[in-house]
């Protein structure tokens, strides 16, 4: 079978086939202009070879890139996290080694297991910037449809929409639905009953349809007497964990919802600085 040489690598993408441009408060990417001109298909998508006479078309490598933006730009990250990978995560302490190396992973080896993450600590330590990885991942390499969520906007979106006349479920439907979601500062709000509720109703439906979430929160994941360390093992509360009320995250979102979570995921405790205060400060 003949085949077409291969082009040069490109200079604007690294071969990556997109560039990212944010626009907004919104994280976006575009496809580079080797994938539109692309050199092996001359832009038609197809490469044609033959073989014993005969031609045989194939789908070319730019037609899954330009699905690939969409479905990155669909995932709603915010515009800070724009072309943060995980090559571009710095680690200062073991426990941020072990978060990445398990985020990785977890992205890396996706569908095979479907088990999401929740990665709690301090603030500054990292945890969104590798959720926004994780889905960068997801999306620009393997094609699968993410959505980023801050709870704080979820719910304000949620009353908004009740407030049109819109039911909880559709108004949560993209939520629910959506094959990976993350969820970034779970626990944080007033803990009203509306909130519980809400919460409670998009992971009840994602928990019944086995879909993979993903978590950040800056409180406390403690199970009892006992909290879960960075490797997702049970051990005694240790120095780093505020045990106030206010701050425990089964507190904050309630026992049902907490339950459905425990099963859902795997716990990362990321103990760490404040990477955003300048040392000595």
């Amino acid at each position: 079978m003949s085949t077409l040489p291969l082009p040069a690598p490109c200079a604007r993408c690294l071969d990556r086939g997109y560039l990212f441009a944010p626009v907004g408060e919104r994280a976006r990417a575009e496809l580079c202009s080797c994938q539109v001109d692309c050199q092996l298909c001359g832009g038609s998508g197809r490469l044609v070879q033959s073989k014993d006479g005969a031609l045989f078309a194939s789908p070319c490598r730019c037609r899954g890139a330009a699905r690939r933006v969409a479905v990155y730009n669909q995932a709603a990250l915010p515009r800070h996290f724009c072309d943060k990978g995980f090559e571009r995560f710095r680690t200062y302490e073991p426990a941020q080694d072990q978060a990445l190396r398990a985020v990785m992973s977890f992205a890396q080896g996706y569908p095979k297991d479907r088990k999401g993450l929740c990665l709690w600590g301090k603030p500054g330590t990292g945890k969104t910037h590798l959720m926004a990885a994780a889905i960068q991942h997801l999306t620009l390499e393997k094609g699968v449809a993410c959505r980023f969520v801050e709870i704080s906007f979820l719910f304000s979106e949620i009353r908004e929409a009740f407030q049109r006349g819109v039911s909880a479920l559709a108004a949560l439907a993209p939520l629910a639905e959506v094959e990976v979601l993350a969820v970034d500062e779970i626990g944080k709000g007033r803990g009203t009953p509306f909130e519980q509720d809400t919460l409670d109703e998009l992971l009840g439906r994602r928990y019944n349809a086995d879909r993979t979430t993903l978590f950040a929160t800056n409180c406390n994941v403690s199970f009892g007497a006992k909290e879960l360390t960075a490797n997702g093992e049970y051990a005694r509360p240790g120095g780093d964990v505020d045990a106030s009320r206010d701050q425990d995250l089964r507190q904050r979102i309630g026992d049902r919802s907490f339950s459905r979570m425990a099963e859902m995921v795997q716990f990362h405790h990321i103990v760490a600085k404040d990477r955003r205060i300048p040392v000595g400060s």
